[in-house]
């Protein structure tokens, strides 16, 4: 059982998971387990009944974690990188400093790619709560996957003159052209070019492509700089198609939302005023929004109570349906799959279909869900909640993760072997996923690009990975002039 719009009224309450500390991350989800990070350390928890499995109380941290090839990869505070064994949480290497700068954190998740792993360092004044702004350099560093040895470093401003430009979220990674996008937030006390801007980078090298500022005069820091309006990039980036433009999309605090070609950095549409609340405290677009291949949907937030969600149309930015005005803060990111939007409103998840806006159902999950994104998989949502934030007191602490189910979804076994988690079996002619993708779509040279079939056949189908085969045809119903009035499966599950 997977989720769709036909299985999401059935979602029901599984289990809870208390935790120390709240979870400001995704929860992760490979192999039967649920990883996540916390402000009171790190945790596995079985998918199956809400188990915790094993814990790290000195990996505390306000970011999501990484799997990738039988291993995690966890950023703490402080910026340490760590690689972990999933199976019983125990070190294989770290930890490696991300950036040595007094008052740095590890805010930015880990992202693995290509042999290496990406995070971004964002740091305050030289020592807490003075003006020091000296030493305030965003950037990205990028560590060997298998010894954390240090490859590159890129930083957002110069040594001197301009400050800040603080790389708070996740990097995105495009293997195929090898670049990377990071998104900076405000400057402290110097004002400059590299703020409020997109970063696009080198993957192997780390050297600057291009870079694309959408907001500037933007200095703001807690501690007695210059008051701006600060606009941050703290979101991460959307890496899409739009008829065979390769485009990057994030959105800002200012309320903003920019689509720019991968290339070149060329904004090719952008909306403003997605609400009218830039407040530095809660206000625009915390964190970013989903996308499905048609539309992005993005949650602009309007305090001191309220929302607003917009689905946009890829080519040209119009809303797909009216904006919806939602009752609360909203402080995670929308989550899709199969057209089953989730929303993180406060302490619920509002669960909608994404094809109209209309409400499905929604959950309570008695805390503020933080920054992540609820994480969808195997007709399971997984969610964290319990925010506290000192920039706004109506923050509910309750420190669990939360996961619903649809009838008859099953988690997959425990089972495991190595210093990493155990892959499915590929079995020759076996009706079984592994079984389709290596016969059909690898057999015949679906994953070779980055689309496969078009026009006819029901538009562009994103064929590269196994997981991303799985999305597009997996319970997803077949289309064309002839297989629409047939209400087939591309896949039946």
């Amino acid at each position: 059982k997977i989720l769709t719009l036909a299985t999401a009224p059935m979602l029901k309450e599984k289990w809870r998971a208390k935790i120390a500390g709240f979870p400001p991350g995704t929860p992760i989800v490979a192999g039967g387990r649920v990883f996540v990070q916390a402000t009171g350390g790190t945790f596995a928890i079985s998918l199956a009944d809400g188990k915790i499995l094993w814990k790290r109380d000195d990996l505390a941290g306000t970011s999501s974690i990484a799997y990738a090839d039988g291993f995690i990869y966890v950023h703490t505070n402080p910026a340490d990188l760590y690689r972990l064994n999933p199976v019983d949480g125990k070190t294989l290497w770290g930890p490696v400093r991300t950036w040595a700068t007094k008052d740095c954190d590890g805010e930015s998740s880990p992202i693995v790619a290509s042999g290496m792993v990406f995070v971004g360092h964002s740091c305050g004044p030289i020592e807490i709560g003075s003006v020091d702004f000296s030493g305030a350099q965003g950037g990205v560093e990028a560590f060997d996957v298998n010894t954390g040895k240090p490859l590159w470093t890129y930083l957002t401003v110069p040594k001197t003159g301009e400050n800040g430009a603080m790389v708070w979220s996740t990097v995105t990674v495009d293997v195929e052209n090898k670049m990377l996008f990071a998104g900076t937030g405000n400057n402290y006390s110097v004002q400059g070019e590299n703020s409020d801007s997109i970063h696009a980078l080198d993957l192997m090298t780390g050297m600057r492509l291009w870079k694309t500022q959408v907001h500037n005069n933007d200095t703001w820091s807690l501690f007695g700089a210059p008051t701006g309006p600060d606009t941050d990039f703290g979101a991460n980036r959307i890496l899409a198609d739009i008829d065979g433009m390769q485009v990057v999309a994030d959105g800002t605090k200012g309320s903003s939302f920019h689509v720019m070609d991968r290339k070149t950095g060329k904004i090719v549409w952008e909306r403003n005023d997605l609400s009218t609340s830039h407040s530095p405290a809660n206000g625009g677009i915390l964190m970013n929004g989903a996308y499905d291949g048609k539309n992005f949907y993005v949650v602009s937030n309007q305090p001191p109570g309220a929302a607003v969600l917009h689905a946009m149309d890829k080519k040209t930015g119009k809303d797909a349906w009216p904006p919806l005005t939602l009752p609360k803060l909203t402080w995670g990111a929308p989550s899709l799959a199969n057209d089953v939007l989730i929303v993180p409103s406060d302490d619920e998840i509002l669960v909608m279909n994404a094809t109209n806006g209309m409400m499905i159902t929604k959950f309570a999950t008695g805390g503020t869900i933080a920054a992540g994104a609820p994480a969808i998989v195997d007709g399971h949502v997984v969610v964290g909640s319990g925010l506290r934030y000192d920039l706004d007191a109506s923050a509910k602490p309750n420190d669990e993760v939360v996961c619903y189910a649809v009838p008859g979804a099953m988690a997959p076994d425990l089972s495991a072997t190595g210093p990493g988690m155990a892959t499915p079996t590929f079995v020759p002619g076996s009706p079984t996923w592994s079984a389709i993708w290596q016969e059909i779509v690898v057999a015949k040279g679906c994953n070779g690009g980055p689309t496969c079939h078009a026009s006819s056949a029901g538009g562009s189908l994103v064929m590269q990975t196994k997981d991303a085969s799985y999305t597009a045809l997996v319970g997803v119903k077949a289309m064309g002039p002839v297989c629409t009035a047939t209400n087939m499966m591309r896949v039946a599950a």
